[in-house]
């Protein structure tokens, strides 16, 4: 099979169309209050900062492979041992204040079917960052697992942007968070299919984020109830 990689424009704009949708998607909670934060807590700052580094990062490494500088490239990976942990941290916090802020508003099994988006996201970009770094000696594995970390946060950018921004309804938001992962990560199994490569990064990476969407639809089930509050009195 040919391991030709992915054109760098290709990553380059969609890493742009998803770092616009985080923006666009937060814009109503979080950037619309600057420059006083009325009501935005130290941790969600925490998170919004990790997070815009993370995209820092991605931009700055795609930027540095289009102009082959290579031994850049490979240093500044280096923080990603410090940022990628930092991401799942500061998710896991701001999932924790979710649950103790809702709890008493929705009720346990509410807020443990919510988690059916936070808790996915966090086990997905850790699984795909592993991977990538695993990898990190074959560029072509490489490359698609660092794509799929990016790919986890669509859908929470995305679903705001249409729910909070385009008065659309709140289901074609929710349809929307959990669907548009997995149908990206589709197109690139399929481009890697029809171009005869190596479709098994790409196909390890649609089926993980499809859980997503079989977490989603059994929430209410005990078998997600007892995952969502096993990982809840674990980690919170």
């Amino acid at each position: 099979m040919k391991n030709k990689q992915i054109s760098i424009n290709t990553i380059l704009y969609l890493f742009i169309g998803i770092w616009l949708t985080s923006v666009i998607g937060f814009h109503t909670k979080y950037s619309s209050k600057f420059p006083d934060f009325e009501g935005v807590t130290p941790l969600i700052h925490f998170h919004g900062t990790v997070m815009m580094l993370w995209y820092v990062l991605l931009f700055a490494q795609v930027l540095l492979i289009k102009f082959n500088k290579n031994s850049w490239h490979k240093t500044l990976g280096l923080f990603g041992f410090i940022l990628a942990p930092l991401v799942v941290y500061s998710t896991l916090l701001v999932t924790r204040m979710q649950y103790y802020r809702e709890l008493p508003i929705q009720g346990e099994a509410g807020i443990l079917g919510h988690f059916t988006i936070e808790i996915p996201l966090m086990i997905f970009f850790t699984t795909f960052f592993v991977l990538a770094m695993v990898n990190r000696k074959n560029p072509y594995a490489h490359t698609r697992y660092i794509i799929a970390t990016a790919l986890t946060f669509i859908g929470p950018g995305l679903g705001r942007a249409i729910i909070f921004m385009s008065g659309l309804h709140p289901l074609l938001g929710l349809a929307s968070m959990l669907l548009t992962p997995t149908i990206v990560a589709a197109i690139f199994w399929y481009s890697d299919y029809k171009n005869k490569r190596n479709i098994k990064p790409f196909r390890t990476i649609t089926l993980l984020l499809a859980c997503q969407i079989v977490c989603f639809a059994i929430q209410k089930t005990i078998i997600w109830q007892s995952f969502a509050k096993g990982f809840v009195e674990l980690l919170f």
